[in-house]
């Protein structure tokens, strides 16, 4: 079997112990994302930030407010966030890839006084992208040089106690395709004193060129906590780091760029980045796709001032599945198209239709519920959670917009427990035995007679059989025979659903069709092209 060809993905990390301070006057926070100055100036497909120490706001929250508006005039969409105490993780997805990032699940784990606390732990984020798996984690480890022992614990409680649900293949942090570990990982310099550590870093400052820098900033690697116990192998074994070549992020003299608070503290690069690929996964084995990962830059942003600590950066190139070739998933990035929304009019419903091929709608396990909802956004949202409305989908569907309809028996091959809570996000779709019909997406079928309409390679709707597309121990995939009112149209099914008076107001609008998966986020499932509510005249 060939090598398959891949795709390559772009992967930024922001990290920052922002000391307990909130983004200075209300100003965009571009500067963290601009990498004009970097021998690298891309476009990441994936902004992940991590913040440590920030704030801890009852309401307002500047710094996810202010990093959504940055970030959504380059073109990202806030898809998750999540915090421990003042540990913050953040994942933006590039408008364009909306569709072929999904799985989200996040778990935390505390260390702070024995694991009663999250001012000290990890906040881990794992999702997929393009059918591959990816795990972000940003933790914040024990403070103090002398703490270095509980800093390799901490290390290691954060790796067992995260445990995600979503996929029995990346159960933890490291089963993933790709992992990425940061924040402030508080490991220093031993065996040197500080007034050494200090000579070296103006021995670097004052270089002649970046080489000479280089070569005397990497003197201080050899007395660097984290690299020593990874060469030990009793804490961060699983990851690999490049040797930083920027100064010792930590600890500055707040309100100033380049002096250190050196009287309380030794200089230290608290501040990291690792990262990881895995050699043996199971899903690019089975399509002979090797992993790779490369670190395009390591810096950090040494011209604020705000922090005690610098912002580092990073920015990897990672292999994934061409998703125009191949999608390891029996679930299309695209599951819903939505039909061109016209003539909607402010203080009045607006009605809309969208569809499913054929295929799709009788493929097993089901894959629309009604308990899906669509969402309508304002053309420039910032974040999944910035929406207008969010309705209920339709569990009624029909062969066409346009023609009259009649529902049709459609058993549901599996037996599930109804949810009391309609937003539970593991319920199956439950067949009636009075009325036969299956709570969720069900077929309609032409109220007529006329038998010139039906394809004469109709299937038989009394037909048993079942056409296997993908088999797992777990949950084998099927489509069950398609009836009769399958070939009637086009091939796919259609469905309407309306959204209230109320929400029309003039302006620019999207609508997302949001699956919740089985962690209890939401799967984008399809994107409306841009539309117009309008004044009522």
């Amino acid at each position: 079997m060939n090598t398959m060809d891949g795709s390559e993905s772009l992967i930024r990390i922001t990290s920052w112990n922002v000391a307990g301070k909130d983004p200075m006057n209300g100003t965009m926070l571009d500067y963290l994302f601009d990498d004009s100055r970097r021998p690298i100036n891309l476009k990441p497909d994936i902004q992940i930030v991590g913040f440590q120490e920030a704030p801890q706001y009852l309401f307002s929250d500047p710094w996810t407010s202010t990093l959504s508006t940055t970030l959504r005039r380059r073109g990202y969409i806030l898809f998750k966030r999540h915090k421990l105490s003042g540990i913050l993780l953040y994942i933006f997805v590039l408008r364009e890839i909306m569709l072929r990032a999904r799985d989200f699940e996040t778990e935390s784990v505390k260390t702070g006084f024995g694991g009663l606390l999250g001012n000290k732990g990890g906040v881990s984020l794992r999702f997929s992208l393009n059918g591959n798996s990816f795990c972000a984690t940003n933790s914040h480890l024990a403070a103090h040089q002398e703490n270095l022992a509980q800093r390799i614990q901490d290390y290691h409680s954060i790796l067992d106690g995260t445990k995600f649900t979503i996929d029995p293949n990346t159960a933890s942090v490291t089963t993933h395709d790709y992992s990425f570990w940061f924040g402030d990982l508080n490991f220093r310099f031993d065996d040197i004193e500080k007034h050494e550590v200090l000579n070296i870093i103006t021995k670097a400052r004052t270089a002649a060129n970046d080489s000479a820098k280089v070569e005397a900033i990497s003197t201080l690697y050899n007395n660097d906590q984290l690299s020593r116990v990874k060469k030990k192998k009793v804490a961060f074994a699983e990851y690999d780091e490049n040797p930083p070549k920027f100064m010792p992020t930590y600890k500055f003299q707040i309100g100033n760029q380049d002096f250190y608070d050196s009287e309380h503290r030794t200089p230290a690069w608290t501040d990291r980045v690792l990262f990881r690929y895995h050699k043996d996964s199971r899903r690019m084995m089975e399509a002979n796709l090797k992993p790779r990962i490369e670190q395009l830059f390591y810096d950090a942003i040494p011209e604020t001032i705000l922090s005690d600590h610098k912002p580092i950066v990073s920015m990897f190139k990672v292999v994934t599945f061409d998703p125009s070739k191949y999608n390891p998933s029996h679930i299309p990035y695209e599951v819903i198209q939505f039909q061109p929304v016209t003539d909607w009019k402010s203080g009045v419903d607006g009605r809309l239709w969208y569809r499913i091929s054929n295929e799709l709608f009788y493929q097993r396990p089901k894959i629309l519920s009604s308990w899906d909802r669509l969402a309508l956004y304002k053309a420039d949202y910032a974040s999944l959670e910035e929406y207008q409305t969010i309705v209920f989908a339709n569990n009624i569907a029909r062969i066409s917009p346009n023609l009259g309809a009649q529902e049709v028996a459609y058993q549901s091959s599996t037996t599930s427990s109804r949810s009391s809570s309609p937003s539970h996000s593991r319920r199956n779709s439950t067949s009636s035995m009075a009325s036969n019909i299956s709570v969720g997406t069900e077929a309609i079928s032409l109220n007529t007679t006329d038998t010139s309409a039906v394809s004469t390679s109709a299937l038989s709707s009394t037909t048993t059989s079942t056409i296997p597309l993908r088999q797992s121990p777990s949950s084998p995939i099927v489509v069950n025979a398609i009836p009769d009112d399958a070939v009637i149209g086009d091939g796919f099914k259609y469905f309407s659903v309306t959204f209230p008076d109320e929400v029309m107001i003039p302006g620019r609008y999207v609508i997302l069709y949001l699956k919740t998966n089985p962690a209890n986020e939401f799967n984008v499932y399809g994107i409306s092209a841009p539309f117009n509510v309008t004044a009522t005249n």
